[in-house]
């Protein structure tokens, strides 16, 4: 536990570090940093047959999606092109061919969700005027303290659980904390920073991006059990893997650069 602590709280301050003072384009690094460390791992549980070779294309194809979106390119054209190259690259390298389809479909669901997904990072941190800082921080704020709040609340009262074949620890009252845990980290971004944002929308996404990042942690159990394996990775002493720390963050991010693109404010 000592260690979980001490990781997630150099994390965060590195991540705030870079967050509030790094110019955009070190913001945006950062992410697609992360971006890419979690699309090796993600890669990797694709489980028989694929190899360091899938990975690296794997990776390449989601750094060119990110390159792609912080110069304002859309990413779905973008992850089009990239697929028919990914096709022929495993025409090229079938063999074995009892594995190739697998391959194939690894490669592809790992540049379409962490691509597409941290795409939307590289546009939320673009949002003029300082807000995309803000808002990078409120996604990660809803997240993670709702992910925290989530661990010890299911500790705490846990008792019903939440979908056991899934994930067998969690809980509804675990999954109840969490919301909550997003919310207080939505208004905690408002009561520390000179956002503008209002209560209302913070809390209103705050329950509706927590909601969302507690699925994406969901499916990331989906694939790890899938694969056999507890964690993603083992780069972040007590956390697991990369992938383990922004399954939740991935799908907050997305939701409220959806959020802020359709409906415009907080």
């Amino acid at each position: 536990m000592a260690t979980r602590i001490f990781t997630g709280l150099l994390l965060t301050a590195i991540f705030m570090g870079i967050d509030l003072f790094a110019p955009i384009w070190g913001l945006q690094a950062f992410l697609g940093f992360a971006g890419i460390l979690a699309a090796s791992e993600l890669c990797r549980l694709g489980g028989r047959g694929v190899r360091t070779t899938d990975q690296w294309v794997a990776v390449i194809a989601v750094l060119v999606l990110l390159l792609g979106s912080a110069f304002g390119l859309p990413a779905l054209p973008v992850f089009a092109g990239l697929s028919g190259m990914i096709l022929l690259y495993v025409l090229f390298t079938y063999k074995p061919m009892d594995t190739a389809g697998q391959r194939a479909v690894s490669v592809l669901a790992t540049t379409a969700y962490i691509g597409v997904f941290f795409s939307a990072f590289m546009r939320l941190a673009a949002v003029p005027h300082d807000k995309g800082r803000y808002l990078v921080l409120i996604a990660a704020a809803v997240a993670f303290l709702g992910d925290t709040a989530a661990y010890f609340g299911g500790k705490a009262m846990g008792r019903h659980k939440l979908w056991p074949a899934v994930s067998p620890k969690k809980t509804w009252e675990g999954s109840f904390s969490g919301i909550l845990g997003s919310i207080l980290g939505a208004l905690a971004v408002k009561w520390l920073f000179d956002t503008g944002f209002g209560y209302v929308g913070l809390i209103v996404f705050a329950i509706i991006g927590g909601a969302l990042g507690q699925m994406g942690d969901l499916v990331e159990s989906v694939f790890k059990r899938s694969a056999g394996v507890k964690d993603s990775g083992t780069l972040l002493p007590g956390h697991g893997g990369v992938y383990d720390r922004v399954d939740a963050f991935m799908f907050t991010g997305a939701a409220l650069y959806l959020w802020w693109t359709l409906i415009g404010w907080l």
